[in-house]
């Protein structure tokens, strides 16, 4: 394969050789389509391991010390589903002294549910032979299997989220993966989850690009970003709606989500009127405000009222 950019490599992670506190690690990935193997670099989250599919975006560079790599820069987890028996193979072959082949002897003889409560009982029965290793296989079945949060934790990461960002959301809701996908904008209120970052998610996990909740989301963003980053106490309304069109817009096709239909300018008002009846926004003669801004500003005008009456 010739050197080329933005490469995305659908495969098997046979092998982590290294991995750092931050997650960089060095592995070798068998691509699905042809059965290559490519020796890798880059950030693995704590639930990637051996066995694990994935999802590899990057570049293929000639390093001189250690020849042809795949440059990863972005690994994301294909979804791990534990009440599969595909996803309990993958489990199973994450263990210590298991690995694949174990893994697939073992849901052919008892089964996926049956060898999965094996794991975290007996795994000698498996094929461990050191006591050791089939108390660490155990330790980690039973660690894997008590966690409320593995399915939350695996359907982020499939969408691309770091540890870090899941371990916000889940600190944040008890119903995650429930709230995301009935409303993925609700991820705004928490902090470093700002209005692009979240629909980069959004669009990933499917979202309908004319979601009401993606319109009010940048209608809010927009209106925010101009008093943030150009002094704007508010904007007509006509030129938010068409700041808010073209953001739209972009984000999806960013994201390689280039949508059939986007919101149109009627739809996008429709929500900004929506927006003030739920007390988000106040509209003045065309001009719309952000509440947060608006409250701030009477609070300053009382305050400089009350020092004048002094």
């Amino acid at each position: 394969m010739e050197n080329k950019k933005n490469i995305t490599i659908s495969g098997m992670i046979e092998k982590v050789y290294f991995r750092n506190d931050t997650g960089w690690a060095t592995f070798k990935l068998i691509e699905s389509a042809t059965q290559k193997n490519f020796q890798c670099t880059g950030i693995l989250s704590e639930m990637v391991t051996d066995g694990s599919d994935v999802i590899c975006e990057g570049e293929l560079i000639h390093d001189k010390k250690w020849g042809k790599q795949f440059k990863c820069l972005i690994v994301t987890p294909v979804e791990i589903k534990p009440d599969s028996a595909m996803g309990v193979s993958r489990l199973l072959a994450s263990l210590p002294g298991i690995g694949r082949t174990l893994a697939a002897k073992a849901i052919t003889n008892y089964g996926y549910k049956e060898a999965w409560e094996i794991a975290q009982t007996y795994p000698s029965v498996l094929g461990i032979y050191k006591v050791e290793t089939a108390i660490k296989a155990r330790n980690k079945a039973i660690s894997l299997n008590s966690s409320v949060d593995f399915k939350a934790r695996s359907y982020f990461l499939s969408l691309g989220l770091t540890d870090h960002q899941i371990n916000k959301i889940l600190k944040a809701s008890k119903n995650a993966v429930q709230d995301f996908k009935d409303n993925p904008y609700r991820l705004i209120n928490i902090d470093g989850f700002g209005f692009l970052t979240v629909d980069k998610f959004a669009l990933k996990a499917k979202i309908n690009a004319n979601h009401p909740a993606r319109i009010k989301a940048c209608l809010l963003y927009c209106l925010n970003s101009s008093e943030k980053n150009e002094g704007n106490i508010y904007l007509y309304g006509k030129y938010l709606i068409k700041i808010v069109l073209e953001t739209l817009k972009a984000s999806a096709l960013k994201n390689n989500n280039p949508t059939v239909t986007f919101p149109d300018y009627q739809t996008v008002k429709t929500e900004l009127l929506k927006l003030e009846q739920e007390k988000k926004v106040f509209i003045d003669h065309a001009k719309v405000y952000s509440f947060k801004l608006l409250n701030a500003e009477k609070e300053i005008e009382q305050k400089i009222k009350g020092e004048i009456g002094k």
